[in-house]
């Protein structure tokens, strides 16, 4: 792909982070590269993995997150803040991707990062130059800074096949959920680390360097993955693959962050469901 194309879109995702709580039009948007309106959809979501106007709501929606946990603002003013019409339809898009409503979501008082900003990074393949997005890269750095131990990467196996089979918005209760029951597991073993998302279906966890509970946890994480999901009448049944590697603060944080998908890779041509450790 054209480098200086992957750069207007970068340009449209700065804009977009700048302006989080104004009104964005999508059109002007647009124009601030060089592409037709034609071109640039089509290439935004095959960069970005979701259309413009999805991108922009769950940047929103995410930002949102941290002002319903960090202000006493009534919930209104918040949706208005985010460029909501009205509580209602705020609430019904919060639910949508976080499976709680605000109220819920303020009640627990813990900050989660359901979508962050995502961040479009170049790599040098057999001459060939590929662009892969990643989200929360601030958050993930600040992370694997803090302490040195284990860095799990949890990949949903298959799903896409999901999100044809049941629809977007049950691919999106999954992706609320999934991580919701791990933050369980990891609160019941009295872990204040979070389940940092960094692609559509992909986690990354940091863990202390203690093997035992590490096999306790991961063991926990594939077995809660297996519960059936009960989404609006249907059963939706999953299982994900992990990939596991020891990492120092003294590192590059890439490095652990390449050896832990590389681990998850070997973990799917394995079979799936199961883990791996580098």
């Amino acid at each position: 792909m054209n480098h200086n194309t992957v750069i207007q879109i970068q340009k449209v995702l700065k804009a977009i982070e700048e302006n989080i709580e104004e009104p964005l039009d999508r059109k002007a948007l647009i124009e601030m590269t060089y592409l037709s309106s034609t071109a640039f959809y089509p290439l935004f979501r095959t960069l970005i993995g979701t259309s413009l106007k999805d991108y922009i709501q769950r940047r929103r929606l995410s930002e949102s997150c941290r002002t319903l946990i960090g202000s006493d603002n009534n919930i209104l003013s918040i949706a208005l803040q985010y460029q909501y019409e009205s509580y209602e339809s705020y609430s019904r898009a919060f639910k949508r991707l976080t499976g709680v409503s605000p109220r819920q979501y303020r009640k627990a008082g813990i900050l989660t990062a359901p979508y962050g900003p995502v961040t479009i990074i170049k790599s040098q393949t057999k001459g060939d130059l590929e662009m892969n997005r990643r989200m929360n890269q601030d958050e993930i750095k600040e992370a694997l800074h803090a302490n040195s131990g284990f860095l799990l990467d949890i990949d949903i196996d298959e799903f896409e096949a999901i999100n044809r089979k049941f629809g977007r918005d049950a691919g999106d209760f999954i992706l609320s959920e999934l991580p919701n029951r791990i933050r369980a597991l990891l609160n019941k073993h009295a872990l204040s680390t979070d389940v940092i998302r960094i692609h559509n279906d992909e986690f990354l966890i940091p863990l202390p360097k203690n093997n035992q509970l590490l096999s306790i946890l991961v063991d926990g994480i594939l077995s809660r993955a297996r519960q059936v999901f009960a989404y609006r009448g249907n059963e939706i049944r999953l299982t994900v693959s992990i990939g596991i590697t020891p990492y120092e603060t003294s590192q590059e944080w890439e490095a652990p962050v390449a050896n832990a998908k590389a681990a998850v890779q070997i973990a799917k041509q394995q079979g799936k469901d199961q883990a791996c450790r580098l």
